[in-house]
């Protein structure tokens, strides 16, 4: 599927069952980090913290009042939403213990505010949801 989801929220604490993936190299006796440690959840999805701030064409889109917070980006990325839109045509698919409805459960608590963001098509068109409490 041609599309990206992330979600952005104020803050991200890691359940237990998000396995830590740390992304670093060892050259010369030193470790060079490649990226941010990202977490895994199941075999379907890894969750990775994004540090770039959140496009213009994006945070347009968003109420005014939401604009101007600190999100921390998180982007699910993975075969999950293929096998999402696979379940959603009749398909039956083995989630085990890490469906997308616990991991969204997992991320996004009614204590605090949450944005999910959808781009479809490399980003031609951006779509979200939010939350306030």
């Amino acid at each position: 599927m041609d599309a990206c989801f992330e979600v952005l929220v104020e803050r991200f604490e890691p359940s237990q069952k998000m396995a830590r993936q740390h992304h670093a190299v060892y050259w010369g006796g030193e470790e060079h980090v490649q990226r941010p440690d990202s977490f895994q959840w199941g075999d379907h999805v890894e969750l990775e913290p994004i540090l770039d701030p959140l496009p213009t064409f994006v945070t347009e889109r968003l109420p005014s009042d939401l604009r101007g917070r600190s999100w921390l980006r998180i982007q699910i990325v993975g075969d999950m939403l293929d096998y999402m839109a696979y379940e959603a045509t009749g398909g039956e698919v083995d989630w085990g213990e890490h469906s997308p409805d616990d991991l969204i459960a997992e991320l996004l608590d009614d204590r605090v505010s949450w944005i999910a963001v959808f781009l479809m098509n490399a980003a031609v068109r951006a779509n979200s949801l939010h939350w306030r409490p």
